[in-house]
C-alpha cells in the first residue's frame, strides 16, 4: 500500500487499495528468512510504504527482526515518516532508512530534482543524530538524467547524515 501515485511504479494504479499483509505472516517470514539465511542477514522492510502500517505493528516487525538477529532497514518515501515513528523503530533496532524521492512521484507544484532537495532536506533533519545508515534512493530517467551531477553535489553536501545515494535506471 502508498500513499502516492509514481509514475514509473508497478503498483501506481491500484497503490491505495492494497491491504497490509497480516502482522503474523510478516513474522514469520522473518523467522523464515533467518532459518534460511541466517544471523546477520538485511531486510528489507517495504511496500508500497510501510509507514502507512499502523506504528506499533511497524515497530513490531523492526523489533521481532532484531531479536532474530536480523538487520532491518525500512524503505520508504518518507511522507508518513515522521520523527517520533524514526525515534521508536531505532529503539527497537532499525539500523538503515532508505527514502525515495524523485521526480516519479509527482509532488504538486514540483518539476526538478534540485526542488525536490527541499523535502530530501527535511528527511535529513527528521534522522540527524540517530544512530542510523542513511540511504536515498532516485529513480533516473530521461526527464532527470542531465540534474543527476547536482544532485550527486547535494548528497556530498549532506554526507554528514546520508550514507549512500542509490540511482536506479
Amino acid at each position: 500500500r502508498c500513499n502516492l501515485d509514481c509514475s514509473l511504479c508497478y503498483l501506481s494504479a491500484h497503490s491505495e487499495s492494497v491491504r497490509d499483509l497480516p502482522l503474523e505472516v510478516l513474522l514469520a517470514r522473518l523467522d523464515a528468512i533467518k532459518s534460511e539465511f541466517g544471523v546477520g542477514t538485511n531486510v528489507q522492510i517495504t511496500g508500497g510504504d510501510p509507514t502507512l502500517r499502523k506504528h506499533h505493528e511497524l515497530v513490531r516487525i523492526v523489533q521481532h527482526a532484531r531479536d532474530l538477529g536480523l538487520m532491518p532497514a525500512l524503505f520508504t518515501n518518507g511522507i508518513a515518516a515522521s520523527k517520533k515513528l524514526l525515534h521508536s523503530l531505532v529503539d527497537n533496532g532499525l539500523s538503515d532508512v532508505a527514502f525515495h524521492v524523485d521526480l516519479t512521484q509527482k509532488h504538486a507544484g514540483v518539476d526538478t530534482e534540485a526542488a525536490l532537495n527541499e523535502i530530501r532536506g527535511s528527511f535529513i533533519e527528521r534522522v540527524r543524530g540517530m544512530p542510523l545508515m542513511v540511504i536515498f534512493n532516485t529513480t533516473v530517467h530521461q526527464q532527470n538524467f542531465h540534474e543527476i551531477p547536482d544532485l550527486a553535489a547535494f548528497f556530498v553536501r549532506n554526507a554528514d547524515v546520508v550514507s549512500m545515494a542509490s540511482f536506479q535506471l
